[in-house]
């Protein structure tokens, strides 16, 4: 786990450093003025309950996807102690396998 955690946080270093190594030559299509869009609201304690609750949608979709993830791994570790049963083997499992 710590491996997996360790490769997702150095992705950005790495393009940082390639970017560093081999800069672009040619003009960025994505380099034009970002305009900021100014909100409708007019507090700082509106906007933050506004964005919050904007949040919500998008932290139950990952949690979902986790939920549906652990569910299909628990799936595959049971078919594989299902043959790992028939081949005198049923502690077989895909951390055992990964492992």
């Amino acid at each position: 786990m710590h491996m997996l955690t360790a490769t997702l946080m150095s992705a950005p270093a790495s393009l940082a450093i390639a970017k560093i190594f081999w800069p672009e030559k040619e003009i960025s299509k994505s380099n034009h003025d970002l305009k900021l869009i100014k909100g409708e609201n007019k507090y700082m304690l509106e906007a933050a309950s506004q964005g919050a609750s904007c949040a919500v949608g998008v932290v139950a979709n990952i949690i979902s996807n986790i939920i549906a993830f652990a569910a299909l791994l628990a799936v595959f570790d049971a078919i594989l102690s299902w043959l790992g049963g028939m081949f005198d083997c049923p502690q077989l499992s895909f951390s055992l396998i990964c492992s």
